[in-house]
């Protein structure tokens, strides 16, 4: 359906297409301003729609149940400033929509049952985004997107609130599960409720604020509830170093609160002595790491989930390895234990960095690991050749004959990984081989 060019239409009214089942496609004229409530509820084969920049309201439930529609694209110049409750309700095709930066307001229930919708562009401010109250008549988002992008960019990772926000709003930041960490500036006063609920992988939270956070607790939009907590002044100054290690210095002691990297290949800077809890959490592109002599201590939880790490050296200067430190390291085959803590294959004691290990030695010459010149890191052992890992960048891989086991966790995450051929040799393939 089009209009003329010289159309002078100013409002679609309330139910004006409501139910038209055959409309397809509509062309709204640039003079159109309003738009009002189920204007177009049941138009189940609409598939797309251009809203007029002087549009400034999406009235309640005026695209509802619009099954087919999978575009919805808003001018640059878009005066946008309220999207009513209900106005995408069951739009079961809906799966990606960019939010004007005008917009200031969105409804209960605005995108409920949306159940494609994976991307949420705003291009607003963080200030904006956090003015909006996301939630519906149970309190619940109002949508279940995988992927947030604010200002176009996508919340994922480290996220650094600006010093012009005063306040999160409620359920801001709710099921960001790409969130790592958070910093929270001294300007922030309050928090709403469950701005963080649901950001299952934020594992660290620093918080310069007056706000009196803490691990575990549901207060403050249960920021902390998964995450460990760094208070400043108290806990000292933090710093990032060009390798993209968060380092928290206090006195003589520097905590490695977090590495900001890809993971790979990692050096710990001497000047660490802490290696703080999460610090390195679920970490799966981690494949081997270097602990200087200045280390004496591995918190909890640190390399949980790490399982691209094949082996570790544990340095002399070791006193406490915490609860857990290297749990779900399923790959993590050999352990050279210098210091004086007890750590035995197959153990949980000391962070369970003995727990999946075939081989724990403490002297030089210990090692059953080595790397052929394909990139095949084996594991041998008496007449078992395991294949513990790939250090190349093929995509499309041959196993060495001779190799008896695929060990867990080999493979995991190679997600560039098209094809692979397994000789005869091979007995068994062992859990989460191929993960990812």
């Amino acid at each position: 359906m089009t209009f003329g060019d010289n159309s002078q239409l100013t409002s679609i009214g309330a139910g004006a297409f409501s139910d038209c089942t055959s409309l397809t496609s509509i062309d709204i004229p640039a003079s159109v301003t309003s738009i009002g409530s189920y204007a177009f509820d049941g138009c189940s084969k609409l598939t797309s729609i251009t809203i007029p920049d002087n549009v400034t309201t999406i009235g309640t439930s005026t695209f509802s149940y619009c099954t087919s529609l999978t575009s919805v694209t808003f001018g640059e110049n878009s005066q946008l400033t309220s999207i009513d409750e209900t106005a995408f309700y069951g739009c079961t095709d809906l799966t990606r929509i960019i939010i004007p930066a005008s917009v200031t307001s969105i409804g209960r229930s605005a995108f409920n049952e949306c159940v494609s919708l994976t991307d949420v562009y705003y291009l607003g401010t963080l200030k904006q985004w956090c003015s909006i109250t996301f939630v519906n008549e149970y309190s619940n988002p109002m949508y279940d997107a995988d992927n947030f992008y604010i200002d176009g960019k996508l919340v994922e990772g480290e996220l650094a609130i600006p010093d012009s926000v005063t306040s999160i709003g409620d359920y801001a930041f709710r099921n960001c599960t790409r969130l790592t960490s958070v910093t929270i500036p001294d300007s922030v006063t309050t928090i709403g409720g469950g701005a963080f609920y649901g950001c299952v992988n934020l594992n660290i939270v620093y918080n310069f604020s007056s706000l009196d956070i803490t691990h575990g607790n549901y207060n403050y939009g249960c920021v902390a509830y998964y995450a460990t907590v760094y208070t400043f002044p108290a806990d000292g100054e933090m710093q990032i170093d060009g390798n993209g290690f968060v380092l928290i210095t206090k006195d003589d002691q520097c905590i490695l609160a977090e590495h900001r990297g890809d993971g790979g290949a990692i050096v710990i800077p001497d000047s660490v002595t802490t290696i703080g809890e999460r610090a390195f959490y679920y970490c799966s592109n981690l494949t081997s790491i270097t602990i200087p002599t200045s280390v004496t201590t591995i918190g909890s939880y640190a390399f949980d989930g790490c399982t691209g790490l094949i082996s570790i050296e544990i340095p002399d200067s070791m006193t406490t390895i915490g609860s857990y430190a290297f749990l779900g390291c399923y790959g993590l085959v050999e352990v050279f234990n210098k210091s004086s803590l007890t750590i035995t294959a197959g153990s949980s004691s000391n962070g369970y960095v003995g727990r999946y290990a075939l081989n724990v030695y403490t002297e030089e010459g210990g090692s059953k690991l080595s790397t052929d010149e394909d990139g095949y890191i084996i594991y041998i052992d008496g007449e078992n050749k395991l294949l513990a890992g790939y250090k190349g960048n093929d995509t499309e891989l041959t196993i060495p004959d001779g190799i008896t086991e695929i060990y867990q966790c080999a493979f995991s995450d190679c997600n560039g990984l098209t094809s692979i051929t397994i000789p005869t040799s091979v007995t068994t393939i062992g859990s989460y081989a191929f993960d990812g």
